[in-house]
């Protein structure tokens, strides 16, 4: 009904993707530019398409609650891939990141890791 909501679009776009609409999920949150949550799902949604490369294993352990164990993998696949492709594991891991808060320890020190794989 509002479609400026970016936070009730994003909700919506996660339940969708949980109940295995993805392309329905990704369709809300393509057009919002601006928000780490709904960047950071759009581009799980294209990484789980390409699956190339594979981060399942990333994405169960960080649905399930393991976030240094999804975040880990996660930054363990940014040194072998590039372009667009980088670009979203960089979006996932900030997303993750900025659900934890800005304060949250493991925040902190992943965000440096983050930063150290990166450049």
């Amino acid at each position: 009904l509002e479609p400026a909501r970016t936070d009730a679009a994003t909700a919506l776009a996660r339940i969708l993707h949980a109940r295995g609409d993805s392309e329905g999920a990704l369709e809300l949150v393509r057009p919002i530019v601006g928000d780490f949550g709904a960047e950071a799902l759009a581009a799980r949604i294209r990484l789980e398409q390409a699956a190339d490369p594979d981060v399942s294993a990333a994405f169960t352990e960080l649905d399930a609650g393991s976030v240094e164990a999804g975040l880990d993998a996660l930054l363990a696949e940014l040194p072998l891939a590039a372009g667009e492709t980088k670009d979203d594991l960089r979006r996932v891991i900030v997303g993750a990141l900025d659900e934890l808060g800005v304060d949250h320890p493991v925040a902190r020190e992943y965000r440096r890791r983050l930063a150290t794989a990166l450049y």
